[in-house]
């Protein structure tokens, strides 16, 4: 069977959606004998502002929907496996499509007016011409199936999995050594993922607050881990207001190899998103060992389990509450690093990438 990725996302910043992608065909060239393909539209436009944002939402429309099905003819690729949730109209070829968070469906008014026309035009049409859809969690699936009206039996749920960077180091040298690199010089709460309005990151700085003024004992700095979205204007003017210029350090994206160390220096993982369609860092950080405080939302609990503790994201004392248990408690903290760990290890690309071809094989034979 010849499957064809279409790589061409939406977005410049490296989210989760592109992780997704890059670890699942990996995993699937590596554990599968059929024939992998992927293609993208070349980037033309590369600047910022409205302008180049239109001008790329224009080029990629035009690529999806009149270069890809052509070139997929001209490939004779058997199936097309689109990871972004954007596809073709018209296809030469069954589609499996991935709709890896529903954000959108549950909250549009965090995306731009342009892009939320877009998707309520395209998307429903792509649910209904796919063969199948694919998504990462239960939460996901029903929001699916709710907002599109589609047959739960089309939708399938496949977990993604974690790099195997992601794990536990024992030696504190080198710990201390990221710390350092970072300019980080003492304990750290951290958070990982593009700085945009859904990561809720406003309530987690006046929970910190809440926190410094109640413990004036406690040394931990929040470290914000990932690309500036459209909350980082937000973001900085409640570091003004809470006064926590010197309790907030943003680091930007990372390289690679830096992150796992990044989650093993930390004493404490937080999620405070609205919502998620995964949150791939929930795994990452369990499997290096890392305690983690997250929301009580969307696919966040059904991720976790039991492996971590759950606030109201809405709430700054809810969350302030959740952290102080977990760095103020030794055995609490211990336990939750034993359970994450074991949590961590259900969670593999080699088998998200089995029950992909089990979807692909079925789609192509309809």
């Amino acid at each position: 069977m010849h499957i064809t990725f279409d790589m061409t996302f939406p977005s410049q910043l490296k989210t989760g959606t592109h992780v997704y992608a890059y670890q699942l065909m990996c995993a699937l060239r590596e554990n599968s004998k059929d024939q992998f393909t992927s293609l993208a539209a070349p980037q033309i436009w590369t600047g910022k502002g409205i302008s180049s944002k239109v001008l790329r939402l224009i080029w990629n429309t035009v690529w999806i929907q009149a270069v890809l099905p052509y070139k997929l003819s001209r490939i004779r690729a058997d199936l097309l496996y689109a990871p972004s949730f954007i596809a073709p109209m018209f296809l030469p070829c069954p589609l499996v499509v991935a709709i890896l968070d529903t954000m959108y469906l549950v909250h549009p008014e965090y995306y731009p007016r342009l892009w939320s026309i877009y998707l309520r035009i395209l998307i429903p049409t792509i649910v209904q011409k796919a063969t199948a859809i694919v998504t990462v969690s239960n939460s996901s699936k029903e929001n699916i199936s709710k907002y599109y009206n589609i047959a739960p039996a089309k939708i399938r749920v496949i977990y993604p999995g974690v790099d195997s960077r992601f794990k536990q180091f024992r030696e504190g040298s080198l710990r201390q050594r990221i710390k350092e690199k970072y300019g980080i010089g003492g304990p750290f709460i951290i958070f990982v993922g593009a700085l945009e309005r859904m990561k809720n990151i406003p309530r987690l700085l006046e929970a910190l607050s809440i926190l410094k003024k109640a413990h004036e004992s406690m040394k931990h700095k929040l470290v914000l881990v990932g690309p500036a979205g459209k909350g980082i204007l937000e973001i900085r003017q409640t570091i003004a207001r809470l006064s926590l210029a010197d309790e907030v350090l943003f680091l930007g994206y990372v390289p690679g190899e830096d992150l796992p160390l990044l989650y093993n220096a930390a004493d404490l993982f937080v999620l405070p998103s609205l919502h998620e369609g995964f949150g791939l860092p929930l795994v990452e950080a369990m499997a290096c060992g890392t305690p983690v405080v997250a929301s009580n939302t969307s696919c966040i609990p059904e991720v976790i389990a039991d492996a971590g503790l759950l606030f109201d994201p809405t709430d700054p004392n809810s969350i302030a509450l959740q952290i102080h248990l977990v760095l103020s408690d030794d055995l609490i903290r211990q336990k939750m690093i034993e359970c994450g760990l074991g949590r961590a290890r259900q969670f593999s690309w080699k088998e998200a990438a089995r029950k992909t071809i089990e979807v692909c094989q079925h789609a192509s034979a309809i």
